[in-house]
């Protein structure tokens, strides 16, 4: 059988997993952004929360896609293998490109510029809003393309076992290739 004989008589299976792909992955990003951003800011103005906060997010990024789900699986709200596990896990991974990207975004910010809209007499959430995260957009903008790269490859090893138990092809997982958007 040839891959688009494959293709063709499996489509609406396909469809129907890449469905359920992009699905677990916009929810887990969207997730990951919601807790990563703020708590980016927050990073900010507090070095102790900083230094915990980028060092458990490290943590889970060392941790293998596969050995994650075996810590989730047995947590008793997650309930076992299912949809919620596989949203936990992406988002574990996801959190620490937005942290960090985050975090450097807003202090890579040149001084003068936050003392010159002091100076015009921006309020403190002036200056955030207006100055800070319309700076630090690309940055940001940057740790979620990563995320979103990385939410992928666990996402694909969940989809892969998913449907009936019975392991699939897939691609080995988020530490099966390095990326140019790795830690480092």
């Amino acid at each position: 059988m040839s891959v688009w004989q494959f293709i063709s008589s499996h489509r609406g299976e396909i469809l129907a997993a890449t469905r359920e792909h992009l699905i677990l992955v916009l929810i887990s990003m969207a997730m990951a952004a919601a807790i990563g951003v703020p708590l980016g800011l927050a990073l900010v103005s507090r070095p102790r929360l900083r230094s915990a906060a980028l060092a458990v997010a490290s943590v889970f990024q060392t941790i293998p896609s596969l050995a994650l789900f075996g810590f989730l699986i047995p947590l008793p709200f997650l309930g076992g293998i299912g949809t919620r596990t596989a949203i936990v896990a992406l988002v574990l991974y996801a959190l620490l490109p937005i942290l960090r990207n985050t975090y450097v975004g807003l202090t890579s910010i040149d001084p003068a510029i936050l003392e010159a809209a002091e100076a015009m007499g921006m309020t403190e959430e002036q200056i955030l809003f207006r100055v800070r995260l319309a700076l630090a957009t690309s940055f940001i903008l940057a740790g979620n393309d990563c995320c979103g790269d990385w939410s992928r490859r666990p996402g694909h090893f969940y989809l892969s076992r998913s449907r009936d138990g019975q392991r699939r092809s897939h691609s080995g997982g988020r530490n099966s290739s390095r990326h140019a958007c790795a830690p480092g």
